[in-house]
Parts: C-alpha cells; structure tokens; sequence
C-alpha cells in the first residue's frame, strides 16, 4: 500500500518549499524552479545525485499533487553546491539602530528575508520588537562556519547598505528563502550587533526565551552532499518506526507501522543495517553543528523544530527516535562496517546523544559534558550553557559579560557556585595541565576539555556531607578546610593500547600487581585483600553492588578480582564459572574507561589509588569538606597547594577520615530515585535488607560542641554545618589549605 509522509503545516523551505521522505519513491523528482546546474556549478564542478534505487527515497512535496507523486518516473537531478555571489559594488557598512535599554522590556531584532531566485542577491529588513509580542517567527541554529570571504546581505527598503555573514549563513538563506513569499527569521550574526559587546551580553541573556518563542526553530546541517541524502532517508525510517520512552530509556515498534522499512525494526536484535547506510550516517552526524555549543540551548527549548540538510527536512522528533536506537541499539550493529572509525564513531554518537537526551546540566559536571564541544568564544562555555542549568544553579548570579577576561569570568562562576552551594565539588571539573599565570588550579578551564573520564556514579562520598568552609583570600587564593589522607610514594603512568588490545591490557595489569606485591608498604597484605584493593581502586567502587537496583553494565566485583587476578597471573582465585567472557568484558571496559591518562599510585601509608597522569611522588591525597571525592594537592609553599585533580584511594570513600568506619552491616551505595529520575547517596543495611539515610556515625559525633545538622527532609542525607576548630576538637585532624 502506498504511504506518502506528510509535511509539517506551514514549513517553508526556500523556492522549493519542503522536502519530505518516502519509502514508496526511488528516485528524486526535477522540477522547473530548480536552478539551472550550469548557472549555479561550484568551481570546483562538484555535483550530486539521488540514492541509488535501494535507498529509500526523498522527494519535493511543495509544487506535487500526491496523484502526480504516485506516477513520478525513475529519475535523477543534478543537486549542485551553490556559489554565493558577491556584490560587485561596494556597499555602505549597514550601521544598526540601539535597542531600548533592558528597562524598557526584552527587545530583540527580527529580520524579514525577501523573496527570490536562488541566485538572486539575499536582501532583509530588520524589525525591533518586544520579545514577549513577537510570534510567528523562525529561529535558526547553524554553525558560523569560516568569516574567511564573507558574503553582503543587503539591508533595508534602499539596498544601499549591507551586513557581510559567514558563507554557511549566505548558504542557509538561499536554500530557506522562498520565491513568493517573505518569510520572517531569527539569525544571531544579523539580528544582534556583533560589534557591540554591551547588546551582544544582554541578548545572549535572552537567547532562552528567543528559542523558546519561536514559532519553530530550523536546525541547518548544511548542503546536500557525502550521501546526506541517503543517511536521511535512513534516518527517517528509524525514526518514524519507533517509539521512544526518553522517560526510561526504552523504545518499541510502532504498531501502526505498515511500511516496508518499519518490518526491520519488528524485531530489533534482528536488525542489520546496510553499508551504505552505516558510512552516510556516520559522515552526517560529524557535520560541524553538532559540535558547536550553542545547539544544545536552541533545540532543547524549541517547542517546535526540524533538521535540514539541503533541500531536505525531518521533524526533529523523529531525529531524536532514530539517534535513541543507533545509541541504544546500533553502535554494535555499526561496527564491522566502520571498521577502524568505530571509536570515532563512538565518540560522536555519544556526543549527539546527549543533544538529544533534552538533559538538565550541573555547572560542576560541565567541563565533563562538553567535552569535544567546540565554541569559539570561550566564555559561552558558561554563557552557553545558562539556560540549561538545574533552576536553582541558574540563580547563582552568572551574568554574560563579553568585556571580562576569561580567567575572571570562570573565577567568577566558580566563586559563586561555592558561596551559593557550600559545596567545593567544582574542583571535580579541576585538572593539573600545565598551570596557567591568570587561572588558579582550584578554577575549571572550561575553555578545555578534560583528559580524564569523572569518577562518579559509585560509593565515592569522603566527606561525608560535610559543609564546605572556604574563605576567599584574594589574589586567586582559596583557603579551603579538610584532611590529609596519605603521601603518594611511586606513580605509574596507565597505557592499555587500543580497545582490541588484549596484550596491552594484560601486560599493564601485570606490571600493576608487581607494583603492589614488591612494595614495602604494600607487600605484607594479604593476597585478597591486596587483589581487594587493587580492583576497588581500578573500577573507583563502580561496582554492581554499590547501586540500588544494580546497573548490569558495572562489573561485579568478585570477578572483577578474579578477572584481574586471572589476567595479571594467569591463576584462578575462585572456580573458573566465576569469570564468564561477559563479566571480563564489563570489567576490562569499565577500568579502560575510568584509567584512560591516568597513573595508578601507591602511598607511604600502603594505600592504592588512581590519579590524573600529572600526579606524581610527594603529592597528597586529602578530603576536603564539602567534595564529594578525594582531591590530589600539590604543596608549592608553606602553606599553598595546587589542585592536582579528582582521586580515587581504596579505603578511604565512605567518611572514614571525618567519622571513622562503618558498621560491617552497612555499605554506602547508590539508590535510584522514581520521583527525581536519578540516584541518589545511601546506606545499604545488610540485616534489615533496607535503604537508609541516617548515617550512625553522625550520632556520636554530634556529641561534640560545635556541629549543626541542616535536615534536608525526608530519605535526604543531612548536611553538616561545622569549624575546623570543632573537628580538632573531636579528634579529627582537620586543617586548612590555601588552595593557588
């Protein structure tokens, strides 16, 4: 039965309207008001054509009867790149009128893009008005692209002044642009004076609410080409196929499916995908927009959107469903045809993943997630990234201010987030990289990406809910309070080769075991639990019994320990079944991921742990109240350290430093919450087989003068509110470090 896909009401896509995709056409049509190929040939003489007949086709829905669509022959049509055509007068410099001052409401420009051949000059008129009133407008999210041989816009009702763009934006408006009709847009290099530092921060704060206002927000990939038309239409498939339950992670066939290609995904472990499709796929999704920063604001708040590559467009809906699959389904099916892309591959579905996901951001975890993000102003690292914080991080203060220096802008963010919090996990997001002379090391430098994974998701909580006690000293010093854990005596740099490297792996944790059983420190222990520590310390407690209700892609840490056991001596510590091919993957995947630019270290005291490559013999492994992970420092002077970055030691993540040990019958653990949709820190008690979250220790420790507890309601850990002087007195040695 023939289907044809039905486009979105009202979209307008340039001369030809818009493009939709269909399983019951093969090839593409030609139409009259398509430009003529040898009048629009780029120099270089690149052309493109349609799929081939396997592919599942695309077709221009605007000028086509669905009668006349049911006959449309086999046919192929020349799709050239557009060359953009300069002026060839000079243009006065377009000089733009100020917008009311803030008091007077949210102003924003609109501009409104004249109809035209596609060849034609881009003309705009530009409208101020008040954000609140303006609707029925699109905004578009694209990449800047090169400013090397810029491209006039012609402005206004004369055409005698212009503003040069990008050649990606030029290239956006002629494919968008209808031939009748004026269509009203939003585009930030036309629509804010990008010369204007003061306007340009004042508008970045309302970028938000532009996005989310608007009528429908149009994401542009880009010109047709590398087979974008085939990844598409592959796309499409996927994604109109399926539903997806972002909620829980989940996905099913739609029932109402009855076109061929949704019979593929019936049975999704029995789905293949062909070469063909694997190769457009993966060459689409490395397109440049979607590492640029900014997307991840714009398509999130959109209430509306769509996907354009060309003259093609998917709903942004079905985008996501067909992205959800490939992530939670595809990758492995993916990677004998990738071949030595997979790990490219990877990386970048990883990335597009969480565009999708529609995930509310935590400043502390942000160098984290923005790895690979690619912006070319470093301040919207933060600026960027506002609008999608948790609520109550949106309130700390941050405001965009492009005249700041960098180093102040991110000393600024991190100031305020701990005099707001109390908390000091932002030095999760710290790493010891070559020292910068206008960033402190207790600062994250946004502006690049960390070397190291994060440790977190496990039982890694030192501090115990301890309230942070910080005191800003100026000149970029910070006194922070805490303990000091051990003394780093002999580093080893972690190199496992390639993922398929199963010699690598193996000869680096046999070089680890014979660390650990030559060292003084170490070698009096007993061989489990020496294996104990050593396999804690790999995985930093990500283990399956450290979640509530146990997540099966961790390890499980009995044969995590005979896994490592066995591959390190090759000698069995527990019968063979122990050890299955799943659990040694999980395990062999779980220390590569989390040991990457790492070095394993032994300490004076015996203790095991992971730190950043940097570390080295003499560093020191403290708690700081109010981190939720062991800090490695670096004393530089009397009383001055550097942050070295996020450790993990075996042995010392459950509060033991500031409470002492637990109870044999409880185990720190994370427990799932239904009501907030994320885990949450616990207690696991072993007896009663229940959660709780009351930690005993608290109990005698509250004995003591000097310690507060601010009760965060119910199955919330409580916070602790003390003095370094009240933890002295309680026997802790407690103290204070300038941080540099």
């Amino acid at each position: 039965m023939q289907r044809s896909l039905v486009p979105t009401a009202g979209l307008k896509l340039g001369r030809e309207a818009c493009s939709v995709i269909s399983s019951d056409l093969t090839h593409c049509q030609p139409f009259n008001s398509t430009p003529n190929p040898q009048n629009l040939q780029d120099p270089g003489g690149s052309s493109f054509t349609t799929p081939a007949a396997s592919a599942p086709a695309i077709y221009s829905s605007s000028l086509v009867s669905p009668a006349q669509q049911s006959h449309i022959p086999h046919l192929e049509y020349a799709h050239p790149k557009p060359r953009l055509f300069r002026l060839r007068f000079t243009m006065l410099s377009y000089r733009y009128s100020g917008l009311p001052l803030p008091e007077a409401g949210k102003h924003i420009r609109l501009l409104r893009l004249s109809p035209g051949e596609f060849s034609d000059d881009l003309h705009v008129e530009l409208e101020q008005v008040l954000l609140d009133t303006a609707s029925n407008y699109e905004a578009l999210s694209y990449v800047w692209g090169s400013t090397a041989h810029p491209v006039s816009v012609l402005v206004g009702p004369s055409r005698e002044h212009a503003i040069s763009v990008t050649q990606n934006l030029a290239t956006a408006l002629r494919y968008l642009r209808d031939v009748n009709e004026s269509q009203i847009l939003w585009a930030d290099a036309i629509c804010i004076n990008q010369s204007n530092l003061a306007e340009r921060s004042y508008q970045v704060t309302l970028m938000s609410d532009i996005f989310r206002a608007a009528s429908r927000v149009t994401v542009w990939l880009g010109p047709e080409e590398q087979d974008s038309s085939y990844a598409f239409s592959a796309m499409h498939a996927i994604g109109s196929s399926i539903d997806v339950d972002w909620t829980h992670y989940s996905f099913k066939p739609k029932l109402s499916a009855d076109n061929a290609s949704s019979s593929r995904l019936e049975e999704p472990h029995n789905f293949r995908f062909r070469d063909r499709e694997v190769h457009a796929i993966n060459r689409l999704l490395h397109r440049q927009w979607f590492q640029r920063l900014w997307v991840r604001q714009e398509i999130t708040l959109a209430t509306q959107a769509v996907i354009c590559c060309g003259r093609l467009f998917m709903p942004w809906v079905l985008f996501r469903n067909a992205i959800f699959f490939i992530y939670s389904q595809g990758r492995m099916l993916m990677a004998e045809a990738l071949g030595d892309q997979i790990a490219s591959f990877a990386s970048r579905i990883n990335l597009v993943y969480k565009i999708c996901e529609k995930r509310v951001y935590l400043l502390e975890n942000l160098r984290a997630d923005l790895a690979h993000v690619v912006c070319a102003e470093p301040r919207d690292k933060l600026y960027g990234m506002l609008s999608l914080l948790r609520p109550n991080q949106q309130n700390i203060g941050i405001v965009p201010d492009y005249t700041r220096d960098v180093a102040l802008v991110y000393q600024d963010a991190t100031m305020r987030f701990i005099s707001y919090t109390k908390r000091l996990s932002m030095l999760l997001g710290c790493e010891l990289q070559g020292t910068s002379p206008h960033m402190p090391t207790w600062v994250p430098n946004w502006s690049m990406d960390l070397r190291t994974a994060p440790i977190s998701g496990g039982q890694n909580h030192p501090s115990a809910m301890f309230e942070s006690i910080t005191t800003s000293k100026g000149e970029g010093v910070l006194s922070v309070a805490g303990a000091a854990l051990a003394t780093i005596h002999s580093v080893q740099p972690m190199h496992f080769g390639v993922s398929e490297d199963e010699d690598g792996f193996q000869n680096m944790l046999t070089l680890l075991w014979k660390i650990v059983i030559s060292n003084p420190a170490t070698s009096n222990e007993k061989e489990i639990s020496q294996l104990s520590a050593v396999c804690d310390a790999l995985c930093s407690g990500l283990f399956r019994h450290a979640t509530i209700p146990a997540r099966e892609y961790d390890p499980e840490f009995k044969s995590a320990m005979q896994s490592f056991k066995s591959i390190s001596t090759r000698s069995s510590l527990f019968p063979v079944d122990v050890d299955s091919a799943d659990d040694r993957a999980s395990y062999q995947r779980t220390v590569r991921h989390l040991c990457r630019n790492r070095s394993f270290f032994v300490t004076t005291e015996g203790s095991v742990g992971i730190a950043p490559l940097s570390a080295r013999p003499g560093d020191i492994v403290c708690v700081l109240l109010g981190c939720y992970s062991a800090i490695l420092l670096r004393q530089t002077g009397k009383d001055t350290y550097q942050v070295v970055g996020q450790t993990y030691m075996s042995g010392a993540n459950t509060g033991e430093v500031l409470l002492g040990p637990l109870p044999g019958h409880l185990r720190r653990v994370f427990c799932y919450d239904d009501e907030i949709k994320r885990y949450r820190d616990a207690l696991w008690d072993e007896h009663t087989e229940q959660v709780q979250f009351r930690d005993p220790r608290l109990d005698k420790l509250l004995l003591n003068p000097g310690f507060q507890v601010r009760d965060q309601g119910e199955n919330r850990v409580p916070i602790i509110k003390t003095s370094v002087e009240a933890l002295q007195n309680a026997g802790i040695a407690a103290q204070y470090f300038d941080l540099v």
